[in-house]
């Protein structure tokens, strides 16, 4: 009798068990669908990650962050029902703004190369490799037929960097 009551109640717990899980599944479920369809929420959220991966120095994920906030927040300013309230389109106009100017600054500091200070304390800073080939060959490459593709192609990309 103590064997089949045991079983009983561990019966019972597992039941319970299972539809408390069932309905902590169906309360997420809910809750990304309704932050699937919130275009403002999640433009924000993205906004907020593109800062935390930027403060990591992921800098080209963070970028592509803003880029993602930034387009659903133009939706979201043109298009949403809410921007109506003329608060609410300002607020949304003003991070909009905040967001283009961050996107500006990290552009630029993607061209910067990196710093040796901003190694964390403690890690070796490992220096630049001395060059394998000597000066001599290096300045007769410089000089061949093919190296002023290359000589552009770099220029073009500091170009790119300073505009």
């Amino acid at each position: 009798e103590e064997a089949e009551a045991r079983a009983a109640a561990e019966a019972r717990e597992a039941a319970e068990r299972a539809r408390r899980e069932e309905a902590a599944a169906e309360e997420e479920r809910r809750r990304l669908e309704a932050l699937r369809g919130d275009k403002l929420t999640l433009g924000v959220q993205l906004d907020e990650e593109a800062s935390d991966l930027w403060a990591s120095g992921r800098l080209e994920e963070a970028k592509r962050k803003l880029v993602a906030a930034t387009a659903l927040l133009k939706w979201v300013h043109r298009w949403d029902d809410r921007t109506k309230n003329p608060k609410i389109q300002a607020l949304v106009g003003q991070r909009l703004e905040l967001i283009a100017r961050r996107s500006q600054q990290l552009e630029e500091e993607m061209c910067l190369p990196p710093l040796a200070s901003s190694a964390a304390e403690g890690e070796a800073v490992t220096p630049a490799p001395e060059p394998s080939v000597p000066a001599a060959v290096t300045g007769a490459l410089a000089e061949a037929p093919g190296a002023a593709s290359t000589t552009r192609t770099e220029e073009a990309a500091a170009a790119a960097c300073v505009s």
